[in-house]
């Protein structure tokens, strides 16, 4: 191999066979960016691991029906919401990551914006046509991943026919199917207006996967019945659910 010239341009050494040597201050941001944006990874899987040795010693964490959840590919959980630690009740039943819609207001204050931020949740303006959020939604569902919603509606012993049809439709663009979810106790742990938790033993459930269709009133009372379905399984968890009231989180 020939030595450069003299004279040659340090960035054109590569060129003729010798290695170019990279500016170390580059190689160090370029690791601290892989750390950075590996982080939210680490804090969610972290946080399940706990998540789930503090649900099933403190609350008894019952599974239902996670048999019915597809293994891999775009996914929709749509469940009741009856507490704000309800997302976490879901999440902690699945092996995959589940990105949640959350109400806006969660990311205006620390230390909440770290927390749901990093644990992939993202923010949706209740009461509105929010196209961030269902732009960030389609985004999701595009990459195979899940996404967690609630929605409107609950009442009493079970979630009513409303007008919004969110879910239906996001699920109808992306050609997903929809799994209904079921979650009860959440509400005793953390109820409405009281910031310390309590024990009480938790169940959720998983109804079969609901595939889409482009006719949407059928597709979301099948969702919203699917949810119902679930609750009044046995009686148990209708029982439970009744008076609750609709979660804010």
């Amino acid at each position: 191999m020939k030595a450069p010239k003299k004279g040659t341009p340090f960035n054109s050494i590569a060129a003729i066979g010798y290695p170019a040597r990279r500016d170390p201050e580059v190689v160090i941001s370029e690791k601290t960016a892989r750390l950075f944006n590996s982080f939210p990874t680490f804090f969610y899987w972290g946080a399940h691991a706990l998540g789930n040795f503090l649900f099933k010693v403190f609350f008894r964490m019952k599974k239902e029906g996670t048999e019915n959840i597809p293994k891999d590919g775009a996914l929709i959980f749509a469940g009741n919401h009856i507490s704000h630690i309800d997302p976490v009740a879901i999440a902690l039943c699945y092996d995959r990551q589940v990105f949640f819609m959350a109400k806006h207001s969660l990311f205006e204050q620390q230390p909440w914006k770290f927390v749901v931020s990093n644990l992939g949740a993202f923010p949706v303006v209740r009461g509105t046509v929010d196209r961030k959020a269902i732009k960030t939604a389609r985004k999701h569902l595009r990459e195979g991943h899940v996404v967690g919603i609630f929605p409107e509606g609950t009442r009493n012993k079970g979630i009513e026919n409303s007008s919004h049809q969110g879910v239906a439709w996001l699920a109808s663009r992306a050609n997903c199917p929809v799994v209904p979810v079921a979650v009860t106790g959440t509400n005793r742990i953390m109820p409405n207006g009281i910031k310390s938790l309590r024990l009480s033993k938790v169940t959720v459930r998983f109804g079969e996967p609901i595939m889409p269709e482009k006719n949407l009133d059928p597709l979301f009372n099948t969702i919203i019945g699917g949810i119902n379905d679930l609750l009044n399984q046995n009686g148990n968890m209708a029982k439970d659910y009744a008076g609750t009231g609709h979660g804010n989180a």
